[in-house]
């Protein structure tokens, strides 16, 4: 003898079609804000080797006054080559 859904399946059935909504629109959330922080990262990474570039052009030197303040410059110009390396897996 066959028996209809018990009143705990149907209870898991509209749980389950009440949250499906709202999970499936917090997943897009969540993809969403992933792409969006991978384009933000991508457009500073850009235009701080843009900045660099103009930083270190041979055409137009760029004054820093001392010595101190290129020395950070470059540290951190090798700083970011280094990071954007092994992010990217390039090999030297």
């Amino acid at each position: 003898m066959e028996t209809g859904p018990t009143a705990m399946d149907r209870f898991m059935a509209t749980l389950s079609e009440v949250f499906e909504l709202p999970l499936y629109l917090a997943t897009l959330a969540v993809q969403a804000t992933t792409a969006g922080a991978a384009r933000w990262l991508l457009a500073v990474v850009t235009w701080t080797l843009v900045g660099l570039i103009i930083l270190h052009n041979p055409v137009v030197p760029v004054p820093l006054g001392s010595r101190t303040a290129w020395v950070s410059v470059e540290t951190a110009t090798v700083v970011l080559f280094w990071l954007l390396a092994r992010r990217t897996r390039v090999r030297w």
